[in-house]
């Protein structure tokens, strides 16, 4: 009788850990390596007084330039901020920046101060200033995309674009764009350029003559 009873608690116990582990939920895969760019759009006015904070994240590009960069195929000279506006054409709309460092395009081509974080994995802040200004017909200028830019001035850079998987042109041609540079010693003629992040702003954030804009971006990692 005895026997009988170890057996049948023997029985039970083994019914019930399988389940116990029929029940267990299925092991959930991981999200991989994530790439976080936090933006923080500061908006003040000319007395200082506060006007409005922007936070946004940003979407890294997919034309391949990290790749590029952490394979030793691109190099970063310089780091921008970039703010894109509506056509010029497009009365009170389109702005420029006193800091604006692009001679021949891009009147919002802001240089950076990168700030690296004592944290895991490293993360850190771009950072720069736009003092609006040239507000098309004195009204309202519209901010309506951002984005981060390397600036290779020694060599071409190679992206991934329209399905080929190397081009060896430089990216943009020679010659097409101009930087004057406060912290950078080399040729103000950079030979490429690519973006590494960006962001469509919806809804489009509003300036008007004399504003400043305080612009951050955390780049973190998990």
């Amino acid at each position: 009788m005895k026997q009988l009873i170890l057996v049948a608690l023997i029985t039970l116990l083994a019914i019930g850990t399988a389940c116990g582990q029929a029940s267990e939920p299925e092991p959930v895969a991981s999200d991989g390596i994530q790439v976080h760019g936090d933006w923080t759009v500061t908006v003040t006015n000319p007395d200082g007084t506060l006007d409005a904070v922007h936070e946004f994240e940003n979407a890294l590009s997919d034309n391949g330039a990290l790749t590029r960069l952490i394979l030793g195929q691109n190099n970063i000279d310089l780091m921008v901020i970039r703010l894109h506006t509506t056509s010029p054409t497009e009365i009170g709309m389109s702005f420029n920046c006193e800091e604006n460092i692009a001679k021949s395009f891009g009147k919002r081509t802001l240089e950076t101060v990168i700030t690296v974080h004592e944290e895991e994995y490293l993360p850190f802040t771009v950072s720069s200033v736009c003092s609006v200004t040239d507000v098309t017909g004195g009204k309202t200028g519209k901010l309506v995309s951002v984005g981060t830019y390397f600036y290779d001035h020694d060599a071409c850079v190679h992206l991934y674009e329209d399905n080929i998987p190397f081009s060896n042109s430089c990216v943009p041609p020679k010659g097409s764009a101009q930087l004057v540079t406060a912290n950078y010693n080399g040729p103000v003629q950079p030979k490429g350029y690519a973006v590494l992040t960006h962001h469509e702003l919806e809804p489009q954030i509003p300036v008007t003559e004399g504003q400043i804009l305080g612009i951050n971006v955390k780049i973190s990692f998990s």
